[in-house]
């Protein structure tokens, strides 16, 4: 008969013994584990489905929390009709309690659902990772929350930025607590900033997040999101080593992801583009893709299987992922681990603004090491840039760096040669009067470089890259110039990148055989019709 039934009858015990009791504090509904919600009540505002929906007010009523069966509890799916309208500053969900391990309380969109307002939630304060903030749907304190998008719903704001009604810190998603998780929502115009104009003054969208994870937060996951326009996507600040963004397409902020915290935090398999927006004034902002920088201690990020593209901007810009701390002298610092990345520089950042950027510790922050593994630079001024530091180790193996004449691959300033470890990349098209810069070696050529002690086992020749940066059947020394990188034991670089990421992953990575001598350099491994 199946548990669905014994459900069914041992609420209609409850109904029987104690319905009088239980109408006077809320609607009967029929459906223990699954409510529906709208604006407002529907039909005989039951919550048995979309026809019959209790009011969105019923979900923020704190009694209607619990264990009992007519209460949201562990195990229960809420599920959203149609369009939810929010008044400015509003909050259209505010979570009360929390579900259980393998029983979150979920919340789902049914197809075509949508939370509209001027703009939600927001903050007195500063909506960052300082104050207390609230979004269209805010999850302050509890564990075990699931809001699932259901791959069509949609959050957005409609009069939050520059020339329009509101100039006001929101967030399309407040999330504190445990276990929580974020997916498959498209969150939209959070702040439509228009900083594209060295005349450009707005500074209002300073604190707006799509999503905005709080300080304290663990076992955070969001993934396979579509995140446009505020200053950041992601605004994280979280501790422990479950923590997982991955499959997200995130684009036009000022950071695509922002981390901040401690512990370790993976960051995988996501599509980021477009600082066109947020690059003026300066004073205010700066471009990344992904910026690390800890809270009061090191932060360790293994920044993975991404395609960063596009163009940070003139204005502000540090590098599509950037390493660095939070409060001088506060402890805070940043460790990062980055490989099988593409990393693509157009427009202005063809030629200049920075792939990785790593910052200094300035004496009084823990920064570094920073791993480099397999990845694929093209563009930019500089493709590695490090601040002088000579505490922070680097190692650096298997990349390709690809260039167009203009390119220095590495700047280390004055941080000594024995910080780095170098070996098994590829250069082309680099800059013809040097484009190797660390410690000693200042505008040095391949030669210069090898005779400093680094790539001995690299290469100086042409990938011969298709148009999508895969490798070919013609790309000589870059099949197997790589090394065996298996005794790392890092399951996912021995797989290389898929060809799509973000929303449509194709999880078509190429594996990196255990038992080759030599690996393939760069993000994706060997063509598939190429013999191992």
């Amino acid at each position: 008969m199946g548990t669905r039934f014994f459900q069914q009858l041992q609420f209609g015990f409850f109904l029987l013994l104690f319905g009088s009791s239980a109408s006077l504090l809320t609607p009967s509904i029929t459906k223990a584990h699954d409510i529906y919600l709208a604006q407002a009540a529907v039909g005989a505002a039951n919550g048995a489905e979309c026809s019959s929906a209790l009011a969105i007010s019923w979900f923020n009523n704190a009694a209607n929390w619990g264990t009992g069966s007519n209460q949201i509890g562990p195990g229960t799916a809420v599920h959203i009709c149609g369009t939810i309208t929010g008044t400015p500053g509003s909050t259209a969900l505010t979570v009360h309690g929390s579900g259980a391990a393998e029983h979150p309380v979920t919340i789902l969109f049914e197809p075509g659902s949508i939370m509209t307002a001027p703009y939600w939630g927001g903050s007195s304060g500063w909506c960052g990772v300082v104050d207390m903030c609230t979004g269209a749907i805010t999850v302050n304190g509890f564990n075990y929350i699931t809001i699932d998008g259901g791959k069509s719903g949609i959050i957005q704001n409609t009069a939050n930025g520059t020339g329009l009604a509101y100039h006001h810190s929101s967030a399309g998603v407040f999330i504190k607590g445990s276990n929580l998780i974020v997916e498959n929502l498209t969150i939209r115009n959070i702040y439509t900033n228009r900083g594209s104009s060295s005349s450009a003054m707005d500074v209002n969208g300073q604190a707006t997040a799509d999503i905005h994870v709080d300080r304290g937060s663990t076992n955070i996951q969001i993934n396979g999101n579509t995140l446009n326009d505020a200053r950041a996507g992601i605004w994280a600040d979280t501790y422990g080593s479950n923590t997982n963004f991955f499959d997200n397409t995130i684009a036009d902020h000022a950071w695509q992801i922002s981390l901040s915290g401690s512990g370790t935090i993976n960051v995988h398999d996501n599509d980021m583009s477009d600082w066109t927006n947020w690059q003026w004034p300066p004073s205010m902002y700066h471009t990344d893709g992904i910026i690390v920088y800890g809270d009061t201690s090191v932060l360790d990020a293994v920044i993975y299987n991404n395609y960063i593209h596009g163009d940070l901007g003139s204005a502000a810009p540090t590098g599509f992922i950037f390493c660095t701390y939070g409060v001088k002298g506060s402890g805070s610092g940043s460790a990062c681990t980055i490989y099988n990345n593409l990393l693509v520089g157009t427009g202005y950042s063809a030629t200049h603004d920075q792939g990785l950027y790593f910052h200094s510790g300035n004496g009084t922050n823990p920064v570094g090491p920073h791993k480099i593994y397999n990845n694929t630079f093209v563009g930019f001024l500089y493709q590695i840039y490090a601040e002088s530091d000579a505490t922070i180790d680097y190692t650096v193996k298997n990349n390709i760096f690809l260039g167009n004449g203009r390119q220095w691959y590495f700047e280390g300033n004055d941080t000594p040669l024995g910080n780095l470890t170098c070996d098994h990349n590829l250069y082309w098209g680099g800059r013809s009067y040097g484009a190797f810069s660390w410690g000693t070696v200042s505008n040095g050529h391949f030669a210069n470089w090898q005779g400093a002690g680094h790539d001995l086992y690299g290469s100086n020749s042409n990938p011969n890259l298709d148009s999508t940066y895969h490798l070919t059947a013609t790309s000589g020394a870059a099949l197997t110039v790589g090394a065996n990188l298996w005794w790392l034991n890092m399951a996912t670089l021995n797989v290389g990148k898929a060809s799509i990421v973000g929303i449509g992953d194709k999880n078509d990575g190429v594996t990196r055989p255990e038992s080759s001598a030599n690996w393939p350099a760069g993000a994706y491994g060997k063509p598939w019709n190429l013999t191992p």
